[in-house]
């Protein structure tokens, strides 16, 4: 309205309407600096804030992306706090080691604010102790050098002239001289070795065998057995008028088993 102050025709009216849009602000998210954790050990919780300014802080949402999801899965990315104070805690994968770029999102329904942030993980690696009881050796050196947790290695237990390998006993339990194992933090290794006992039972043993009160043709027969230095033993046992063979590899305690699947009758068990 325009009044020019005369006696009349003074006063000249325009009309015309206004509208109004609302406008969305985005939401705001905290940068975090770069990070170093270990392979399978877990960052602690890192702060960040959040904020907007038509939405309450605990109505905003996050969500999260890894570049290197095999080094930092996503599903090892996990927030806590609340309101506008959030943490974010980070568990790398164990055995992996490298970079990857985290993004975290934060969203208001209609704008989304992120930061992303470096992520270094180091291997974590132990001291393996590898000990011995007895002659022999165990190859290669592991114990020498830090090995990386979670990453598989083996080795070998070789006995010295006159001995035989016993075992492996301490963190993992094997008989196999040869031993695939995946290291763990402050692993023990021990190679059992013991003096031979094959060699003084070295030779060929043959004989005959009855029931004690008679001769009886489908139960009697003869052996024919071969052992080795080595504790490997091969040969035959007659029954009747079948002839099974038998071979393997003697305990310790020079003991012996065979089962032998016989046609048309019971499997024999021979010790």
């Amino acid at each position: 309205t325009v009044n020019d102050g005369q006696a009349t025709n003074n006063v000249v009216t325009r009309t015309f309407a206004v509208t109004v849009t609302s406008v969305n602000s985005a939401p705001t998210i905290s940068s975090i600096p770069s990070q170093t954790v270990v392979s399978g050990a877990g960052s602690g919780p890192i702060n960040f804030t959040i904020g907007d300014v038509e939405t309450a802080a605990a109505q905003l949402s996050l969500s999260v992306s890894s570049s290197a999801t095999a080094i930092l899965p996503t599903a090892n990315i996990v927030f806590g706090g609340n309101n506008s104070n959030r943490t974010v805690t980070l568990t790398p994968a164990a055995g992996q080691a490298g970079t990857a770029n985290v993004t975290i999102t934060v969203g208001d329904g209609a704008a989304a604010s992120s930061t992303t942030f470096l992520v270094t993980v180091q291997a974590q690696t132990s001291q393996l102790s590898v000990n011995k009881s007895g002659a022999g050796t165990v190859t290669p050196d592991l114990s020498s050098a830090p090995l990386i947790v979670g990453q598989s290695y083996t080795v070998t237990a070789t006995p010295a002239v006159g001995y035989v390998f016993a075992g492996w006993s301490g963190g993992i339990q094997s008989s196999s001289p040869t031993l695939t194992f995946t290291m763990t933090a402050g692993l023990v290794l021990q190679a059992n070795f013991t003096a031979n006992p094959y060699v003084a039972a070295a030779g060929t043993y043959n004989g005959l065998f009855t029931e004690s009160d008679e001769v009886r043709l489908p139960s009697a027969g003869a052996f024919n057995i071969y052992a080795d230095t080595s504790g490997n033993y091969s040969g035959w046992v007659q029954i009747g008028y079948a002839r099974h063979t038998v071979s393997g590899q003697f305990q310790l305690d020079s003991r012996a088993t065979n089962v032998v699947t016989r046609w048309n009758n019971n499997p024999l068990t021979v010790e």
